[in-house]
């Protein structure tokens, strides 16, 4: 399984990326290949490569005008495949701006899956 990590926080994007390459692959019969990527256009370069990665986990805040739902809205216009997306977030449900931009990137994805 071929799992794509992206997030702009270099050292957490890493960490996370070995924890789940290690640990899964303890679990799992399969090999478990996890690449982490700092940027939205390193992301859409992963996706290009073939094979797609199976999985991706895609944080919400990156680099430049890719924020809130824009980031997934970019990922999803360079995801030909459909890869499946995991978001990752800081956002608070508390915070209803936040709950907003939730709302928002999950309607994105339900639509795209129809």
């Amino acid at each position: 399984m071929k799992i794509l990590w992206v997030d702009d926080h270099e050292i957490l994007c890493v960490a996370l990326s070995e924890y789940v390459q290690t640990h899964a692959s303890e679990l799992s019969v399969a090999p478990i290949e996890v690449t982490p990527v700092f940027t939205l256009a390193s992301a859409l370069e992963e996706l290009s490569k073939a094979p797609p990665p199976d999985l991706v986990f895609l944080d919400l805040n990156l680099d430049g005008e890719n924020r809130g739902v824009t980031t997934l809205e970019h990922f999803q216009a360079g995801n030909p495949c459909n890869v499946p997306v995991v978001i990752c977030t800081g956002l608070a449900p508390g915070n209803d701006d936040e709950v907003e931009i939730l709302r928002m990137c999950v309607t994105t994805l339900l639509e795209e899956s129809f």
